[in-house]
This record gives structure tokens, C-alpha cells and sequence, in this order.
């Protein structure tokens, strides 16, 4: 089965099963592959039902990832050009 080397989303707040679409990226890279997840805070609404605040993630990631992946590295990124708002990037490992 082909695996990729990394997924990358900023994506995670509009699945409505978080935890379900994490555990699926983790399946799809190779062993020790790498799932980055760009998080920035604007809340729930509609659009984004998953409004978690990016304080609480590592938690989440601990909790949802036993035995699919872990949390290797938080990164802060300074505010975008097109929006100025501040976003954190998630380094998860598959295991």
C-alpha cells in the first residue's frame, strides 16, 4: 500500500469527528510519518463545528492518538499576511 512521507491540514475545525479524520491521516503515512495540523482559535460556527482552542489540543491529541499517533513538536507561526490572525502548527507522528 502506497503511504505518504506527511499529510498537512488547516482543516481539522470543519470535521465534524476530529478525532475520526486524525486517526485517518495518521493511517495514510508511512511508519513514523508525519500529520501536520495548522490551528488557528476563531471559534465554532457552522462552518468550523470543531472550535477547540489550541491551549487544549495537546490533550486531545494525547487522548485521541493512543496507538495511532503522538504529538512530537507545537510550532507557533506569526499572523498571516492575508488575515493577521496567529496560527500553531501540530506535529503529530504516526507510531
Amino acid at each position: 500500500m502506497a503511504r505518504f512521507d506527511f499529510v498537512y491540514t488547516n482543516s481539522l475545525d470543519h470535521a465534524m469527528e476530529p478525532d475520526r479524520a486524525l486517526k485517518t491521516w495518521a493511517n495514510q503515512v508511512s511508519p513514523r510519518g508525519r500529520v501536520y495540523v495548522e490551528h488557528s482559535t476563531g471559534g465554532s460556527t457552522a462552518r468550523d463545528p470543531f472550535g477547540a482552542h489550541s491551549m487544549i489540543l495537546p490533550y486531545l491529541f494525547f487522548k485521541w492518538g493512543r496507538g495511532h499517533f503522538e504529538l512530537i513538536d507545537i510550532i507557533e507561526i506569526a499572523a498571516k499576511g492575508n488575515n493577521g490572525v496567529r496560527a500553531t502548527v501540530f506535529v503529530l507522528q504516526a507510531v
